[in-house]
């Protein structure tokens, strides 16, 4: 049941469409920070890599709504995609924690 800050189209509750990009943002600011203090080697690739993962879990999720389809309850092919956008975020943060076990920035001279 929507509230009445929530539009409705088709199936699609609209506002879940602007939480995606939205906290999107959030994540990639925490994950640019933990790049920083982890002195992560080519950080800047990681980011790219969980900025593309969040990119396109904002455009399924706009894709759907424009659809009308209920994000609560995705189809099997938007599941998988959205598995596999989501999977960059994680593992991109996964790197940053490990990166000092590893040597960080100063681990291997080119």
């Amino acid at each position: 049941v929507a509230g009445p800050c929530y539009e409705i189209h088709g199936k699609a509750i609209v506002k879940l469409a602007h939480f995606l990009p939205l906290h999107a943002t959030e994540v990639l600011l925490l994950l640019t920070w933990a790049i920083d203090h982890a002195s992560v080697r080519d950080g800047h690739i990681l980011l790219h890599v969980a900025a593309a993962g969040c990119w396109s879990i904002s455009i399924i999720g706009l894709w759907q709504t424009f659809i009308g389809a209920d994000l609560r309850s995705p189809g099997l092919h938007v599941g998988v995609a959205v598995l596999f956008s989501l999977g960059c975020v994680p593992i991109a943060f996964l790197r940053v924690l490990f990166a000092p076990l590893s040597g960080g920035k100063h681990g291997h001279q080119h």
